[in-house]
């Protein structure tokens, strides 16, 4: 058989049945020209061992179709080891694709979202900043919902729906590099997680998109890192009495004639005295006689 294999035609090749084929030694197989693998049909290709897959050439798996691609189990595909990027990624199926361990993933590029979002999260966390050679935008919100700090660091483009998927702990855990994130884009549970510095380390252009809900979310000890001087009507309004009191005399960098009345009447006689601009009638009648 040996002998005669060598000889055939890539027509003569795909003809041979898969019993035919399994009469064939893997130096038979590794002996395959790649004008030969062009005839193997995904059934063949099934039908071979995983040692007969992997003695094949680079050259050879390049040339493969999407159906002689098809025809590789899974185990096929994790013993091809790097050899596996000689494949046309496009070809892969999901389940192909959950099968590739870490370091095939990292040899690869060009995986659409469906072959994506066939990564297992235990595969998703074990890529560590790897993780960046992906596409961000074809994460789904559960994989990156596995995403460590470091991982999240190393990626940008989060969506709405992805940066929502962030736990509250690794918004904490971020630190001041939470600011890499569009703050615009959290939701009222992770503004509420945020500390005092994480909101210090957001420039007045990222915290401006943030809503009155948002900036009501925040917690008092956090709002002292607000870059308070940028705050719109809207937002200088959500906050709180308790947030206003929390802020001591820094209340002076809002503007004056943004304060509510009961914002006005929850200040201390040192912070009224700590306002630069002119209170209106109706805000000075809402101070207290006690603080007056």
């Amino acid at each position: 058989m040996t002998s005669v294999v060598s000889v055939m035609s890539s027509s003569q090749i795909g003809l041979l049945s898969t019993k035919q084929i399994g009469q064939l030694s893997t130096s038979d197989i590794a002996g395959l020209t790649t004008a030969q693998t062009v005839g193997l049909t995904s059934t063949q290709i099934a039908s071979m061992s995983s040692a007969d897959i992997v003695s094949l050439s680079s050259a050879a798996l390049a040339l493969f179709t999407q159906s002689q691609t098809q025809g590789l189990s899974s185990t096929d595909i994790q013993a091809l080891g790097a050899s596996v990027a000689s494949l046309s990624v496009g070809f892969l199926t999901t389940v192909q694709v959950a099968a590739l361990s870490t370091a095939q993933i990292e040899a690869m590029s060009g995986f659409n979202t469906a072959q994506t979002q066939a990564l297992s999260t235990k595969t998703i966390q074990a890529l560590g900043t790897a993780i960046a050679s992906l596409n961000v935008a074809m994460l789904s919100t559960t994989q990156v919902a596995a995403l460590s700090t470091i991982q999240i660091e190393s990626l940008s483009g989060f969506s709405t729906a992805q940066t929502q998927a962030i736990s509250t702990t690794n918004i904490q855990a971020l630190g001041t590099n939470v600011a890499a994130l569009t703050a615009g884009m959290f939701s009222n549970t992770q503004v509420g997680a945020l500390t005092s510095v994480q909101v210090g380390s957001l420039t007045s252009n990222a915290v401006s998109p943030l809503s009155s809900t948002q900036i009501g979310a925040l917690s008092s000890a956090a709002v002292t890192g607000l870059p308070l001087s940028g705050l719109s009507t809207a937002q200088s309004q959500a906050l709180t009495t308790k947030d206003i009191q929390a802020l001591g005399t820094s209340v002076a960098s809002l503007s004056t004639a943004m304060l509510t009345t009961a914002q006005v009447a929850a200040m201390s006689t040192a912070q009224l005295e700590s306002l630069t601009g002119t209170l209106s009638s109706v805000q000075t009648q809402a101070i207290s006689t006690a603080t007056i």
